[in-house]
């Protein structure tokens, strides 16, 4: 998946792949769910939320989107505010001194409590440094995020606990370990089907899909169908290096030379990221491959 992440409002994502790198880019296709009388345009972004809160119609997507009722809207909103006044605080901590250094993520609430909301337990999540969205919705205490940036831990908390792995300081180098896990955990299920059916998540930004770890592991991930999902943050910026210099293509199109489906999404609409990440999820773990 390519989430991308919008100058203004809240960060977007700019794609997602289901197994594969940046996702291809999937057109928004007018549907005819029933949960609204708008229509999507076919602008190559999945978004199924206006500005102002409409709920569009989507053929693929819709049908998710109907599922998320009043008490889980109100819990996407809630996890949102909860992580952005959380990272304000850790950022306040860094410039006091009292954290070593901080990686702020505000602006991708959405793309993160989205995606985060559409994991099932067995899932298993490859985070960067800076998924403290997702961390939250996979129950981590937020005080254990600030152990390694405090640098009193070499990790901060047991990635068997809400199988969230440790974050990756290295660009990129969880993006293969998620497909090696995910390739494991389909050889787990075919010697024991009693096993349920389960998916990683590889979460990385748009710096680090120039890296040659995610060209390989999306290579071992079409090759061997492996129940994986890229989750790209696209937030046009790697570190200095904007997105036009990094590709001439938007992010996700890359999926294609994979052999996998790649979406498009847009990382502010925390309702089309849940619904493209629960069909991307559900795509993985009954044996489509990556996306």
């Amino acid at each position: 998946m390519d989430l991308k992440h919008m100058p203004a409002r809240t960060a977007g994502a700019d794609g997602a792949r289901v197994p594969g790198g940046d996702g291809g880019a999937a057109q928004g296709s007018p549907g005819d769910s029933g949960t609204s009388g708008v229509r999507q345009e076919n602008t190559g972004m999945v978004q199924l939320l206006t500005p102002d809160g409409q709920l569009l119609e989507d053929s693929v997507y819709g049908a998710y989107a109907a599922e998320l009722g009043g008490s889980e809207l109100r819990g996407l909103y809630r996890e949102m505010f909860t992580i952005r006044r959380f990272d304000q605080e850790a950022t306040a901590l860094q410039r006091q001194g009292e954290l070593v250094m901080w990686v702020p993520m505000s602006g991708q609430e959405g793309a993160q409590i989205g995606s985060g909301r559409a994991l099932q337990p067995q899932d298993y999540v490859f985070p960067t440094y800076r998924e403290h969205g997702v961390a939250l919705t996979r129950g981590l205490e937020l005080s254990h995020l600030l152990r390694r940036f405090r640098g009193i831990s070499h990790g901060g908390w047991d990635p068997a606990d809400a199988n969230f792995h440790l974050y990756t300081l290295v660009l990129a180098a969880q993006v293969p370990h998620a497909v090696g896990y995910a390739m494991g955990m389909a050889r787990d299920r075919a010697a024991d089907p009693q096993l349920p059916e389960a998916a990683t998540v590889a979460y990385f930004g748009d710096g680090a899909s120039s890296e040659g770890d995610v060209h390989e592991a999306m290579v071992f991930a079409a090759s061997y169908d492996a129940p994986v999902v890229f989750f790209c943050q696209n937030n046009h910026w790697a570190i200095s290096v904007p997105t036009e210099v990094q590709s001439r293509i938007p992010l996700a199109n890359r999926a294609k030379g994979y052999g996998f489906p790649g979406i498009r999404v847009d990382g502010n609409d925390v309702v089309a990221v849940h619904a493209v990440t629960r069909w991307a999820l559900e795509r993985a773990r009954s044996g489509g491959g990556r996306c």
